[in-house]
């Protein structure tokens, strides 16, 4: 069984790879920043989820956020985020976002290439980190490998995956953020290097915001 140290010690040395996306952009980086551009980030407050070196925690700081708090299990990547993606209004934290508790609610809540690292067995906790720490009015964001893509690289390029990489349908996130109050705002499904979805993009509102949206 995978224990929450291998993990840490895997993103620890992941480090080497992550580094590489600080001197020459990551695409899937570039649509990522396209879909928080979707979003009015000035002057909100974020809760960045498994941010790595800070790539997205930065951009979302110089899109205006007041504060933006992100979160990874790795020690090494905060260490390199807090070096390499420093803001003054971003606090780096080095823990296990399905553990901690902020005492802190925020307007927007991230899990950008993330959620796919969540094993099933304790996604419910994820569901109990986003109930923890949203306010009325609350957004999620979310981007994730497409479910079909996963299972493909599973099974052709195995090498690729981390060492924990779930594949989620869309159909399946639906249903769970369904089920923590939240509804699909806007849906994107992308493909990076071939014509078909390898990526899917979704923004969440809370279903009471989308009726005052309808005017219900």
């Amino acid at each position: 069984m995978t224990t929450e140290n291998d993990v840490r010690q895997y993103y620890d040395a992941f480090v080497m790879r992550l580094k590489q996306d600080h001197a020459h952009e990551n695409p899937r980086h570039r649509k990522i920043k396209e879909g928080l551009d979707r979003l009015q980030l000035d002057g909100k407050t974020v809760l960045d989820i498994g941010c790595g070196t800070g790539i997205t925690s930065r951009y979302i700081a110089e899109r205006g956020a007041k504060r933006v708090v992100a979160v990874d299990l790795s020690p090494v990547l905060i260490d390199f985020a807090r070096e390499h993606s420093w803001n003054a209004v971003i606090e780096y934290r080095a823990e296990n976002a399905l553990t901690m508790s902020l005492d802190e609610q925020f307007d927007i809540i991230v899990f950008a290439d993330c959620f796919e690292h969540f094993p099933r067995h304790e996604i419910e906790r994820v569901r109990r980190l986003i109930k923890r720490h949203e306010k009325p009015g609350t957004l999620i964001f979310l981007n994730i490998p497409d479910g079909r893509y996963q299972d493909r690289v599973r099974k052709t390029r195995p090498q690729l995956m981390q060492i924990i990489d779930e594949s989620y349908s869309l159909e399946w996130l639906v249903r769970f953020f369904d089920l923590a109050g939240y509804t699909p705002f806007r849906i994107d499904m992308y493909g990076l290097d071939v014509p078909a979805p390898q990526y899917t993009s979704v923004i969440f509102v809370q279903e009471t915001a989308l009726n005052e949206f309808y005017g219900g």
